[in-house]
């Protein structure tokens, strides 16, 4: 005897589905918090201003800004990599930065 088949319509597919879901509009707002971050730093912002809007340590933008800057090839220091775009962020490596 065989345990029958779950369908769509299964409590536990509807949990999986709305629990993806979820997962997505988090990542969503990971990555959409850390270009804001970026786009704020580029504009003058201190690392202790924008930790301050978000709620957490500077040392945590730090390392937020420092994980995306690795995650995409864009440099955040003052030696930004040649001739790097980044397709996620739209960011050419030479590019002056104030």
């Amino acid at each position: 005897m065989s345990l029958p088949q779950r369908g769509e319509n299964d409590p536990h597919t509807l949990d999986r589905t709305f629990l993806n879901l979820a997962n997505e509009g988090y990542q969503e707002s990971r990555r959409n918090r850390v270009k804001y971050a970026q786009i704020a730093r580029e504009c003058g912002l201190t690392n202790q201003e924008i930790a301050d809007a978000y709620g957490v340590t500077e040392a945590a933008i730090r390392q937020m800004l420092k994980r995306a800057a690795a995650e995409c090839g864009y440099c955040y220091d003052d030696s930004p990599k040649r001739g790097h775009y980044c397709a996620d962020c739209g960011r050419q490596g030479a590019e002056e930065r104030n």
